[in-house]
C-alpha cells in the first residue's frame, strides 16, 4: 500500500484534477487538509508518472487524447482567451495576470510531457584527471609501437610530453 497521503486520500482524483488545473499546491492542501508538502510529493512522485503511463496506455489502444493533459490545455485555452479579450479592453493589468497564468499553465503542460526536463549536469571529459590517466595508459600500451603511438596521440590531440611518457 503507498505511503503517500495524497494517494490514500478519499478525493485523490479530485485532488488530482485541481492540480491539473493549475492550483497551487497549498491551496490544494489547505482545501484537503493536507500538508503542501505531500502535495508537491505526490505532484513530483506520482502525478507524473501516472500521466505518462495512461499516456502510453492511450497511444497503444490507439485511444484519444490523454484526459488530464487534455484538461491542461483546455485550461492553457481558456487563460489565452481570458488574455486576448482583456488585451482588446485595453485592460492591462488583467492582461498582465493573464500572461502570468499562461506561463504557469505552459510549465504545467512542459512538466506532464516532459518537455521540462531536470536540469542535468554537464562534465568536461578532457578536463577531468581520469581523463589525463587514461591517455597516460593508453600512450604506455602503444609504446612499442611508435607509429600506432603517434598515430594515437593526433588523434587525441595529446601533448608531446605525454605521448613519450
Amino acid at each position: 500500500m503507498s505511503r503517500c497521503t495524497v494517494c490514500r486520500h478519499a478525493k485523490h482524483a479530485l485532488i488530482d484534477r485541481q492540480i491539473l488545473a493549475g492550483r497551487p499546491a497549498a491551496e490544494v492542501a489547505q482545501k484537503f487538509n493536507l500538508n503542501p508538502r505531500a502535495v508537491q510529493r505526490h505532484v513530483a512522485a506520482h502525478l507524473r508518472q501516472a500521466v505518462q503511463a495512461e499516456a502510453n496506455e492511450r497511444v497503444e489502444a490507439g485511444g484519444e487524447a490523454l484526459s488530464l493533459l487534455a484538461t491542461a490545455e483546455g485550461l492553457l485555452g481558456r487563460v489565452q482567451a481570458m488574455m486576448d479579450h482583456a488585451e482588446a479592453r485595453g485592460d492591462l493589468r488583467a492582461a498582465t495576470g493573464c500572461a502570468k497564468e499562461l506561463r504557469g499553465c505552459l510549465e504545467l503542460l512542459g512538466k506532464l510531457t516532459g518537455g521540462i526536463a531536470a536540469p542535468s549536469a554537464t562534465i568536461n571529459l578532457v578536463q577531468a584527471p581520469e581523463f589525463a590517466a587514461l591517455q597516460a595508459r593508453i600512450m604506455m600500451a602503444l609504446r612499442p609501437f611508435p607509429d600506432a603511438s603517434r598515430a594515437v596521440a593526433q588523434a587525441l590531440a595529446i601533448p608531446q610530453e605525454i605521448e613519450h611518457v
